[in-house]
């Protein structure tokens, strides 16, 4: 029974699992420390025990894939898991990511995100509040707000390197799935305006935290891996 579970740990590994250099994911993040450590970083993160959740993430990205190829979509109006260079960090390397799909016609960035039940009702209120913080919010809806706001930035580095490529963008989508869903209202889709400038403040702050690695940089108050340490 245990070699089945190293089997499947050591099956559901990616691409994206191996990587070593800083991607979107976490260059789009708001905590500078987490910017940080992942440039310091020299080998990949390991998964340790809680590696399923990111197994049926990699799966549900799987399916999506399939189900657009099946569609009969072509990459003369749609993109699926492309890969991108966001841009070149001199003394770094490239900082290379692969969007979920990216509607040409459009204009339009999706990514897609698995998540649960329990969480849709805090990711939809914050939503609402515009990511705003209100008053008395319950934690769940702090932590979210911080989530969300990090997947913001990850799909505006991806509008980054279409735009390197000469595609125009115009939308960002960040689409939800719900692992324990049952129907439509389990799938939500979150979308804004692409905003360049966003995005390129984005790297200009990757730049700079390279160019200053000798430095401290701080957590963000609602960073969790960071409240861990």
């Amino acid at each position: 029974m245990q070699s089945k579970f190293i089997y499947l740990q050591h099956a559901v590994q990616s691409e994206r699992d191996k990587q070593v250099k800083i991607g979107p994911s976490t260059a789009g993040s708001q905590c500078d420390r987490c910017v940080w450590r992942a440039l310091g970083a020299t080998t990949p993160s390991e998964s340790g025990p809680y590696w399923l959740g990111a197994a049926v993430g990699t799966g549900v990205h799987m399916y999506l894939a399939e189900m657009s190829a099946r569609a009969g979509e072509t990459e003369e109006t749609v993109l699926i898991e492309r890969k991108l260079v966001i841009g070149e960090l001199e003394g770094y390397g490239t900082i290379k990511g692969s969007v979920d799909r990216f509607d040409i016609p459009e204009g339009v960035v999706r990514d897609w995100k698995s998540m649960y039940r329990k969480d849709l009702k805090a990711l939809l209120a914050v939503y609402e509040n515009n990511l705003q913080p209100v008053e008395g919010e319950p934690h769940t809806h702090v932590k979210m707000r911080h989530k969300v706001l990090n997947y913001y930035g990850q799909a505006h580095l991806y509008g980054l390197g279409l735009e390197n490529e000469g595609f125009e963008v115009n939308s960002i989508a960040l689409e939800f799935f719900c692992r324990d869903g049952v129907g439509d209202n389990d799938v939500n889709v979150l979308d804004w305006e692409y905003d360049p400038k966003y995005a390129r403040a984005l790297w200009a702050r990757l730049e700079h935290i390279w160019e200053n690695m000798g430095d401290t940089y701080a957590a963000h108050p609602e960073c969790f891996p960071c409240g861990m340490e």
